[in-house]
């Protein structure tokens, strides 16, 4: 609704939690927060640029989302639910990286950024594949980014692997399916 109240409220967590990591290295915590406020800042750049066609709202997302992907990268290791959640913050940022880049494909139909949304979309997918097969959350987040492989893939004209990443991506869909069929959004997928 109001994007640039986003992006000026994660740039103010960014402001506050930045200096600190410069004087001493934050802990997991701080550093997933500073994280989460740099993708913030990045999916709403990426919106804004997105629906009002803005070449440069590409970039400043694409800095605020690598930022974000430099922060997790480089944040302490702790217990095995901070492990979790730092996958997870991983695979969504590069989800992120590469839906941005897939705009900005889209928008100027440079097949360069179709390349680059590729690459960021396998790295999505490795973090995600590296969740337990267990997890419904997992599942999804897997059979997400098949799909999105596909997009990117049908974009470049490779439309065999798409339609095979789509393929892939389908009995994830309908396990999701058969586990809650009261839930809309698994039906929906």
């Amino acid at each position: 609704d109001r994007p640039q109240e986003s992006v000026d409220a994660a740039r103010q967590a960014v402001a506050i939690l930045a200096p600190s990591r410069q004087s001493a290295p934050l802990d997991a915590q701080r550093s997933l927060d500073l994280a989460s406020a740099q993708l913030i800042a990045g999916m709403v750049e990426d919106w804004r640029a997105t629906e009002h066609h803005w070449m440069p709202g590409f970039e400043a997302a694409l800095f605020w989302l690598r930022q974000s992907r430099n922060t997790l990268e480089a944040m302490p290791r702790e217990r095995d639910r901070d492990s979790r959640n730092t996958t997870v913050m991983i695979g969504t940022v590069y989800q992120n990286l590469s839906d941005t880049e897939r705009n900005w494909g889209d928008a100027t139909g440079d097949p360069r950024h179709y390349e680059a949304a590729l690459s960021d979309e396998r790295e999505s997918l490795s973090a995600f594949r590296r969740l337990p097969a267990d997890d419904v959350r997992n599942r999804r987040d897997v059979a997400d980014c098949l799909i999105s492989t596909g997009r990117v893939l049908a974009s470049l004209g490779r439309f065999a692997e798409a339609d095979q990443s789509y393929q892939e991506a389908l009995p994830d869909f309908e396990r999701l399916v058969a586990a809650d069929r009261d839930n809309l959004e698994a039906r929906q997928d």
